[in-house]
């Protein structure tokens, strides 16, 4: 049985008689294995995708701290308060 699992979604035996059956009604025998080979084409570079990327973010270098700035910034931004609260009336303005 092949493996059709990715992250967030893994297609159980049922789930594929299913789609098998909606694509054999919708396309016909003659175009079904051509569309099924696209789709599996398709959910292996998606796999192969996913495994690179895997590879990529935990082959990364964790031993070293990331770089620092020169410059750290310790102090917040200041904000400004009005002293007069914004107009909460619904009239219409006159023209």
């Amino acid at each position: 049985m092949v493996n059709f699992s990715l992250a967030f979604m893994a297609i159980s035996g049922g789930e594929l008689m299913v789609v098998l059956l909606a694509i054999l009604l919708l396309f016909g025998a003659k175009d079904a294995p051509r569309i099924l080979r696209t789709l599996q084409s398709g959910f292996d570079k998606l796999q192969r995708a996913a495994a690179d990327f895997r590879y990529a973010i935990l082959s990364q270098d964790v031993s070293r701290p990331p770089p620092r700035s020169e410059t750290p910034s310790t102090s917040l931004p200041e904000h400004r308060v009005e002293s007069e609260p914004p107009s909460t009336s619904h009239e219409k303005p006159v023209s």
